[in-house]
């Protein structure tokens, strides 16, 4: 339902001009180097320095690739791994990604700067996120 729900918004958003499958500025590859959740109720943890990563890859049409990684022990008991393989929906002032896989990047807003896309304090479940991702190349 949730996913259901995010399509008709990006759909009404694209019918109103609001936002672009067009090759655009995003493309490249980003790299997190910033990547922290603050749980409610606790510190912040740093997500980088548990050794988690996160890598997304935009082509020239906007199709997505690469790969979430947190380790056992920071989110769970298990280490969770998500292909970041999907679509970039951009705006002049924001991405969202669209992923098959499950997890809270499709959830978050992106920030656009000239070389990050930003999410600052977004909550999501109780959790607050902070993460910047930094384009490489």
């Amino acid at each position: 339902m949730r996913r259901q729900l995010l399509w008709l918004s990006l759909l009404s958003a694209v019918a109103a001009g609001g936002c672009t499958t067009e090759p655009s500025e995003v493309s490249g590859t980003w790299v997190a180097t910033v990547f922290s959740v603050t749980p409610s109720g606790e510190a912040p943890i740093n997500l980088l320095a548990a050794g988690a990563s996160l890598t997304i890859t935009i082509d020239a049409e906007n199709v997505t690739t690469g790969s979430l990684e947190i380790p056992a022990g920071v989110g769970g008991p298990e280490p969770f791994s998500a292909s970041m393989a999907g679509t970039a929906i951009v705006t002049e002032t924001t991405v969202r990604f669209i992923q098959g896989a499950d997890s809270f990047v499709p959830d978050l807003v992106w920030s656009r700067g000239a070389l990050t896309l930003t999410v600052t304090n977004q909550s999501l479940g109780g959790d607050a996120w902070t993460i910047t991702l930094t384009k490489t190349t």
